[in-house]
């Protein structure tokens, strides 16, 4: 009898930190967890955080790199931004507003022939070469433009109408807008007008009438 109770004790007093421990052991574990979690969102967090460092570091690249050539032409150094623009795009052949500004300067550096074989070359190639880097959907873009200030709205029509079925980016659509604003009212540009970053007036005028606004952002 009294072996039995002695053995009765002994199970009740192991029983207590037995209970205990099951009692801390989803706290633990959930504490484990939660860790766990937040160090693989704080992991995941990172790409992200360094990807739009990345993204903010090529924007000012391009913004840098449109700023220097939009003052060769305010200087009327027109071959000479041409050739930045050209040298740029060709680095850099994603950026849409590069094929842009190229565009514009081809038009004062009077090499608007030039550039549209190129990109009539680039455009009829299925993807980028080392020979041609540029993207064929850009220079469609680049073409567009180029139509655009020739006043060939059909022309610019035809370039632009997959770019609604697209990712396009912004000067593209503005392209289009343009289009769009033309055909509304059924004119097409009537005349060159010099843009605002110039200090003095063109001292020739290229072939075409693209609207002011085809200038005169960046």
């Amino acid at each position: 009898m009294i072996a039995a109770i002695s053995d009765a004790g002994r199970r009740t007093a192991h029983a207590g930190p037995a209970r205990d421990v099951r009692r801390v052991m989803p706290v633990v574990l959930g504490a484990f967890v939660a860790v766990v979690f937040a160090m693989l969102l704080a992991l995941s967090a990172l790409p992200a955080a360094a990807q739009s460092e990345r993204l903010s570091e090529q924007e000012r690249r391009i913004s840098g790199l449109v700023k220097t050539g939009r003052a060769m032409l305010s200087n009327q150094q027109y071959a000479r931004a041409y050739k930045h623009f050209l040298t740029y795009t060709r680095q850099e052949p994603e950026e849409a507003r590069l094929y842009r500004w190229l565009v514009l300067s081809s038009i004062y550096a009077e090499r608007k022939d030039a550039l549209t074989e190129l990109m009539t070359e680039a455009a009829a190639q299925e993807e980028a070469t080392t020979k041609l880097p540029f993207l064929p959907d850009l220079a469609d873009y680049a073409l567009a433009e180029l139509a655009m200030a020739d006043g060939d709205i059909t022309a610019v029509e035809t370039l632009l109408q997959d770019f609604s079925e697209r990712r396009a980016p912004s000067p593209c659509w503005c392209c289009w807008g343009r289009l769009r604003c033309s055909t509304t009212t059924s004119t097409t540009p009537s005349g060159w007008r010099r843009p605002p970053f110039a200090k003095t007036p063109a001292t020739r005028r290229p072939s075409g009438s693209p609207p002011s606004r085809a200038v005169s952002t960046p």
